[in-house]
């Protein structure tokens, strides 16, 4: 297929737009090739005209809301995403907008001249005053293309916000260079329509979440934004009776979803609407020249002056390996099993039937039983088996037993567990929604007849609640009644009930685990400093395994209340001080004040 023939959506979010109509015709006629020009447009106005008037039109794709329905700029941007088909390239638009002749093929060759296989074409493009607006829409002013703008950033919107106040300057060089940018125009975006599959604007966000947010989630994502020096389209940035967003209860969330996304603060689950995985947002602070935290700007983001070696500082960086990869490349996932009632060979038996990737699966046990034959070791993948005296507690199995694992995914079990089919693939899948410093938990039915063991499916959508603080620890208990079977992404949790962990092996190797607390405790306390080291616990919707030995029998060892009320440091319990080399310590990167806070529960 030419270069001619070659596809694009122009994705338009409107509002109550007088020009909508003017733009669409403007791009058809300017066009080289209007056949091959496509519309999504997000139809946000009680007055209809227009909208019928689209209806007509070869190839355009309308959603329609009422103006009471419209819930901002970024829901729109989001459904005009999911108009995309099967186009070559996305154009992402403002609906007031006017093209120059040949802008088809030359923005296709500005992307292709890029030789990046995941460049974004993104500027301001140069103002269309009120006089140019009403000029025929194949006017010889429109003939030729004008300067792009290098987009610089000038200042810190007033706090609490973390958005920046954008400049620019025109590109007088028609040189036909190149030249990086850390940031993009949410009304000027040209790019591969995979782009908009791969990074869906978050509908969450209101109005400037299309930008900054935008171009920081593109960049962790391995894109690219290039400024041309020519620009072969128009933005009428003055309007009459335009009106600019007022601080509404929409903004004021935007604004703390958006500290979220940076990391300032915490209490959201983004899931697809969070950063990326190929970058860093450190990289992006770096090539950009902007401390979020600090809210500070360096000069050379305030002049645009972004050199082209700092361009090059930040390609790619390989990191741990998306859910793609890790189904692509089936990742080793290590099942530690705890096994204190001599039943391992039954619960390692339905996880490996019942896994989707057998050779990847490994076990490594600990057991008060006797071991298997090399034979049964080899057929069923069992790395080690490590026998245990009767005396010897959940929680000093468990930590020997972590010290044989050195890469790749852990899931702990117990030898009680019953497994569904496809396990694994489900938990790496909730796994990859939840980010690098992340751990899943669930919650175990016990299965107290053979009936439940051979309907186990019908027991997949009971999740368990937490109650208050008992003591010293919270009360755990379940709920079988509600139902959550429907939800695809897995939720914030603050505690594991009962000892089911799947993360990867860098977690547990930053959090060891204490050999010294019985299986209650541990659950409680790890919960808790896992929280403290910046790690978020997950619950998946669904659990993949039974239980069918009650947890109470787990509970056996001896308590240990000083380290717990050492951790706590609480004057009223406090028996002993933990050595500054404590290993089981807290973590440092939230107070455990702030742990409490998140379970609204007042420790004092």
């Amino acid at each position: 297929m030419s270069i001619l023939n070659d596809t694009i959506l122009i994705e338009i979010a409107a509002y109550k737009e007088s020009e909508l109509l003017n733009t669409v015709h403007s791009a058809l006629l300017q066009a080289d090739n209007p056949d091959r020009i496509h519309f999504g447009i997000c139809y946000q106005y009680d007055k209809l005209d227009d909208y019928n008037e689209l209806l007509k039109i070869k190839n355009c794709k309308v959603i329609y809301f009422k103006e009471s329905e419209a819930k901002g700029l970024c829901f729109a941007r989001n459904h005009c995403q999911h108009l995309i088909a099967d186009e070559k390239y996305i154009l992402q638009i403002d609906a007031h907008m006017r093209f120059v002749k040949h802008w088809d093929t030359g923005m296709i060759k500005q992307l292709l001249g890029t030789k990046d296989k995941r460049a974004i074409i993104s500027f301001y493009p140069t103002n269309c005053n009120g006089e140019m607006m009403t000029l025929p829409l194949d006017d010889p002013k429109f003939d030729t293309p004008t300067n792009a703008c290098m987009l610089c950033a000038s200042k810190f919107n007033d706090y609490p916000s973390y958005f920046i106040k954008y400049s620019s300057y025109p590109i007088t060089n028609h040189d036909n260079k190149y030249r990086r940018n850390p940031f993009i125009s949410g009304g000027n975006f040209f790019s591969y329509s995979k782009v908009h599959k791969e990074v869906y604007n978050d509908p969450n966000m209101f109005f400037y979440g299309d930008e900054l947010p935008m171009a920081i989630r593109l960049f962790t994502n391995g894109w690219n934004v290039y400024t041309p020096s020519e620009s072969y389209i128009y933005h009428q940035y003055e309007r009459k009776n335009q009106s600019f967003p007022k601080i509404t209860n929409q903004m004021v969330n935007e604004y703390k979803r958006f500290s979220c996304l940076l990391g300032i603060t915490s209490g959201i689950d983004f899931f697809e609407y969070g950063l990326g995985k190929k970058r860093t947002l450190k990289e992006f602070e770096k090539f950009s020249g902007i401390n979020f935290r600090n809210r500070t700007i360096s000069t050379f983001t305030k002049k645009g002056t972004y050199e082209e070696k700092r361009s090059n500082i930040y390609p790619v960086k390989k990191y741990k390996k998306d859910l793609t990869t890790i189904l692509q490349e089936r990742e080793k996932i290590y099942v530690v099993i705890v096994d204190l009632f001599e039943k391992y060979m039954d619960c390692i038996d339905s996880c490996y039937r019942n896994s989707a990737n057998k050779d990847n699966i490994y076990f490594i046990v600990g057991t008060r039983g006797r071991n298997v034959s090399s034979l049964i070791m080899k057929k069923y993948n069992i790395k080690s088996i490590t026998s245990f005296g009767i005396n010897d507690s959940y929680s000093e199995i468990l930590s020997k037993l972590m010290k044989n694992v050195t890469d790749g995914t852990i899931a702990i079990v117990d030898s009680s567990y019953k497994f569904f089919g496809g396990w694994d693939e489900y938990y790496s899948t909730q796994l990859n929604l939840c980010g690098e410093k992340s751990v899943l938990t669930s919650w175990i039915w016990y299965a107290k007849s053979q009936k439940v063991l051979d309907n186990l499916h019908s027991y997949k959508n009971l999740v368990f609640e937490f109650s208050h603080f008992e003591d010293y620890l919270p009360a755990l208990k379940y709920n079988d009644k509600i139902k959550l079977s429907e939800r695809a992404y897995p939720y914030q949790v603050a505690f594991n009930p009962n000892g089911f962990y799947f993360g990867h092996f860098d977690i547990f190797k930053e959090v060891l685990f204490d050999p010294s607390l019985n299986f209650k405790e541990q659950n409680i306390i790890y919960s808790l400093r896992l929280f403290t080291h910046g790690i978020n616990m997950y619950m998946p919707p669904l659990s993949y395994f039974v239980r069918t030995i009650p947890e109470d029998l787990m509970c056996t060892s001896k308590k240990n209340y000083p380290v717990i009320c050492g951790l706590f440091n609480n004057d009223q319990y406090y028996s002993r001080e933990l050595p500054a080399n404590y290993l089981y310590g807290l973590g440092k990167e939230r107070a455990i004040w702030d742990f409490f806070d998140f379970i609204h529960i007042d420790y004092s």
